[in-house]
């Protein structure tokens, strides 16, 4: 087996691996961690923050393969929707990670985006929970949050941040 094909399935495999209703997903896990450093060196915003990028990116390029094999396996049909919104997750955890990267906050009708992309994910009929979703969750509202880094200590930004206030445009 060729390197190549070797990390293709490795993706995939970590990628079915956060498509589980397993909270503590080894992939996750890491995720979250990564995640807590880099709100930690608030407000710079470097710390694992190159790893978190590169989860994010795996996830996202994994939903194609997952498609694929979807349309040639009925066993994998139903893996194909939350690998879909596993992408979307993942698309809106980049874009939250390059407005934390580049200190610009999110306008009102990226977080009013990003708000209706979770409660999509979380009203699916799937009984697949994604094990990563609450980290980008908190990853999309320090972005939206970014802002008050000019009035709060990181410390209190954090706590703010991960005090689990919904973030809806109207705050």
């Amino acid at each position: 087996m060729s390197a190549s094909l070797r990390g293709s399935l490795g993706t995939l495999v970590c990628t079915l691996a956060l498509l589980t209703a397993m909270p503590d997903a080894a992939p996750a896990r890491e995720f979250s961690w990564a995640v807590a450093a880099l709100l930690d060196d608030a407000p710079r915003f470097r710390d694992r923050r190159e790893r978190v990028r590169r989860m994010l990116e795996e996830w996202r390029a994994a939903y194609p393969q997952v498609r694929v094999m979807a349309e040639a396996s009925p066993v994998m049909r139903d893996a194909w929707p939350p690998a879909k919104d596993l992408s979307d997750l993942s698309d809106a955890g980049l874009e939250a990670l390059d407005f934390l990267s580049s200190g610009l906050t999110p306008s009102l009708a990226w977080r009013g985006e990003k708000a209706a992309l979770f409660e999509r994910v979380g009203q699916n009929d799937s009984d697949v929970e994604l094990a990563a979703l609450p980290t980008i969750r908190l990853l999309v509202v320090a972005a939206s949050e970014s802002a008050q880094l000019q009035t709060m200590s990181p410390a209190e930004w954090k706590a703010r941040v991960t005090a689990g206030r919904p973030f809806w445009p109207s705050q």
